[in-house]
């Protein structure tokens, strides 16, 4: 059962870490060729000169929602598996 919980703590932050590095490279990439980084599409364009930045909070709620949900059952999973330890 611990091994459920840490499943559950840790492998939200990794897709999340896995998410956010993989964003960042592209928007690098797309910036070093002097094009424009659309956020909401998740695309590279250089028919356009600017757009907003959109927050990675808009873009990604559900996947942050998901995440914390999936790491507080995580931490309830592992207190009950220490209660029934002791």
């Amino acid at each position: 059962m611990k091994v459920l919980a840490q499943a559950l703590i840790v492998l939200p932050l990794i897709l999340l870490l896995g998410q956010c590095t993989v964003e960042f490279f592209a928007v690098d990439a797309c910036l070093d060729a002097g094009n424009v980084y659309d956020y909401t599409r998740g695309l590279c364009r250089s028919d356009i000169t600017h757009l907003p930045y959109v927050p990675y909070l808009e873009r990604s709620w559900l996947s942050l929602v998901a995440a914390a949900a999936s790491i507080i059952s995580g931490v309830a999973v592992l207190v009950i598996a220490n209660r029934k330890a002791s």
